[in-house]
């Protein structure tokens, strides 16, 4: 096997790492947005339970089998694109969606595309890389659906400290300039004033 041929195979291999952590991506992305979801579409934590999990992985579990065999038919690299288009369209429809009912159908049409994208990518890599090879090239496909699950952790904890930071900035004005000085006035008994330079206003104690 050349050189060049090799790298091809670890090309194609990397792509489909790629092809992987994306849809491992959408997969991951509606638990960063639990609390929006909850809050726009007034779901409770139950019905995000079923949306997260069975809505998603019943059918594509189901479908996961018939796309292997529609894999040994079909040219692979139609059935990844199909694959694709089909996670894509689903991702903006799950975008969409104005209740739960449409979320869940969307998440199912979800899982039933991206049943179709392992089988069709490990096809792939086998076609395009030797059998002393393949076993890393597998191993790279498997590393992209880690680093998706990574990503969309990253995410979460972005969004995340971005909130607790929008609800915590306006109380921190206050604690800005904490320290605070006592100035009685002159040439009389009157009870002092408490100066906070951190809001710019005085309070007689």
């Amino acid at each position: 096997m050349s050189p060049t041929t090799r790298y091809r195979g670890y090309g194609v291999a990397m792509l489909m790492a790629l092809v992987h952590m994306l849809a491992v991506g959408d997969r991951f992305l509606l638990s960063i947005l639990i609390e929006p979801i909850k809050a726009d579409l007034t779901v409770r934590d139950g019905t995000i339970g079923m949306l997260q999990g069975p809505a998603f992985a019943v059918l594509n579990g189901l479908a996961i089998v018939p796309m292997i065999l529609i894999a040994r038919r079909w040219p692979l690299a139609r059935l990844l694109a199909l694959a694709m288009l089909g996670s894509s369209v689903a991702t903006i429809a799950c975008g969409l969606a104005r209740s739960g009912e449409a979320l869940a159908a969307a998440r199912m049409a979800m899982g039933l595309a991206q049943a179709a994208i392992g089988p069709a990518a490990l096809g792939l890599i086998v076609a395009a890389m030797t059998p002393a090879h393949g076993g890393r090239g597998i191993g790279l496909f498997t590393g992209g659906a880690a680093l998706g699950r990574g990503v969309a952790m990253m995410l979460e904890r972005v969004m995340w400290y971005r909130a607790t930071a929008d609800v915590q900035r306006p109380s921190s004005q206050f604690f800005l300039m904490p320290t605070s000085r006592l100035a009685p006035r002159s040439g009389s008994m009157a009870a002092p004033v408490l100066v906070t330079p951190a809001c710019g206003t005085s309070v007689r104690s």
